[in-house]
């Protein structure tokens, strides 16, 4: 049996001219968790730089939905990092903060590093876009940002 919307209701069993009644209330599912997650690789940023991140809800049914749009979205930190209703964060100076996301009571966090960082940008002119990298200090991995569309320029790569 599969509750379709909230209230009550009355089953009703027959076989061989007895019955039986029973009653069943269907609840409307309720948030039991959040997962903050940031919507591409890292939890961090260079100043200046912004981080989109996703608020995931896992309710008493078992569904998992994605309520980034219907949490309150803080930063414990805005000399560090300040996040907007959406769930993007802007990174602000060095250091790193709690991102948290909270919807009736419930909440979790994310820890989001600001750093300074040297990035390095890749044309691709099949595309005709930028990407915009960051360098790992550590490992000198490049992590992806973002691109942007630039029409048939530019045709170079450059690290500042």
């Amino acid at each position: 049996m599969t509750g379709v919307d909230e209230g009550s209701v009355s089953i009703t069993v027959a076989l061989s001219g007895k019955s039986r009644i029973t009653y069943v209330d269907v609840t409307a599912a309720v948030l039991e968790s959040i997962d903050v997650i940031p919507t591409t690789f890292g939890s961090y940023v260079a100043k200046n730089i912004t981080k989109q991140f996703r608020a995931m809800g896992t309710y008493s049914d078992d569904t998992l939905v994605d309520i980034t749009g219907d949490v309150i979205w803080t930063s414990d930190d805005e000399g560090v990092a300040t996040i907007d209703e959406d769930g993007l964060a802007t990174g602000v100076d060095v250091g790193a903060t709690a991102i948290t996301a909270t919807l009736d009571d419930v909440s979790d966090d994310n820890t989001l590093t600001v750093r300074t960082h040297t990035f390095a940008y890749v044309a691709n002119k099949d595309r005709d876009t930028l990407s915009e990298y960051v360098v790992d200090e550590d490992t000198g991995e490049l992590h992806y940002i973002g691109y942007i569309a630039t029409g048939d320029q530019p045709n170079s790569v450059v690290v500042n």
